[in-house]
């Protein structure tokens, strides 16, 4: 009979303690992203996210538009997005992607991200505690902030040419999961009334006069 023989691969040892995404900073390439639309309307953008750490999440969401076209906080992260990437504009193209339907995952074609794939971002995430449709408690890493990996400044910063990051810090020192496991709205209600209330207010405005003094 034939025997086998693994070798220890020290890093991915490392990295099996550590699949889930939990609240706080962490550097992540962006696998792929698209827009996609809900089914009651809303237009939102889809990242699938991998830490440095091997956690990762493939349904990371940012809701940036409602059915009725009113833009939504969402929409001002996906601005500190592409400026903690340096990018000025995104454009879509055709692309193939698994998703999920009605619980199912299926492969279908969206209008993908192309400028996303591979990217390297840091992410504040704050992991939402919730009770699904299924009566099931959830855990999802929602992203809280937005930073440039290298610099570690946030999109504020980079825009006030600021010569020291100090923003993510400060916003850790404070931040913890947040728990909505009471409030009897589905999945798809609090995450939008996350990002309005409280998503919204992390990167904040100051810069709407700045089109022409962006510093990339």
């Amino acid at each position: 009979m034939s025997t086998t023989s693994f070798k220890m691969r020290a890093s991915e040892a490392a990295r099996a303690e550590a699949r889930a995404i939990e609240t706080g900073a962490a550097i992540c390439t962006i696998k792929h992203g698209y827009l996609k639309r809900s089914t009651k309307g809303t237009l939102g953008v889809v990242l699938s996210v991998e830490t440095d750490t091997g956690a990762r999440s493939d349904y990371v969401h940012l809701w940036i538009e409602n059915a009725d076209g009113v833009e939504l906080a969402g929409r001002r992260k996906l601005d500190a997005l592409m400026c903690c990437l340096r990018q000025r504009e995104l454009a879509t193209a055709l692309a193939r992607v698994k998703t999920k339907v009605d619980g199912r995952e299926v492969e279908e074609e969206v209008e993908g991200l192309p400028g996303l794939t591979n990217a390297k971002v840091g992410i504040v995430f704050q992991v939402e505690l919730s009770i699904g449709d299924d009566g099931r408690e959830r855990r999802s890493p929602v992203p809280y902030a937005f930073f440039e990996a290298s610099s570690r400044m946030t999109a504020k910063e980079i825009l006030a040419k600021a010569t020291k990051a100090t923003a993510i810090d400060a916003m850790l020192a404070t931040l913890t999961d947040y728990d909505r496991r009471g409030d009897g709205r589905g999945p798809a209600q609090r995450a939008r009334a996350q990002q309005g209330q409280r998503q919204g207010r992390a990167t904040g405005g100051g810069f709407a006069d700045m089109e022409d003094d962006i510093p990339f």
